[in-house]
């Protein structure tokens, strides 16, 4: 994860939503990085597709211009 933040050129990292497992890495290029680290074994948080949706619907790919025809 740490060369993940880096490659993205991310900032500090701050709490992110209401969960207090995850932590989000601001990005200078726009590729923001959210890690949510539990003290669970490998087992899948239960708010992760929540938190999964949150992020997509808050990072969305901005919609190409119509190109004419």
């Amino acid at each position: 994860m740490d060369s993940l933040r880096e490659l993205n050129q991310c900032a500090a990292g701050h709490p992110w939503g209401d969960s207090k497992f995850c932590t989000e890495y601001e990005s200078k290029s726009g590729n923001p990085v959210v890690t949510c680290i539990h003290p669970g074994n490998h087992t899948f948080l239960k708010e992760a597709p929540e938190l999964i949706v949150k992020f997509f619907k808050q990072h969305a790919k901005p919609e190409a211009p119509a190109v004419k025809p």
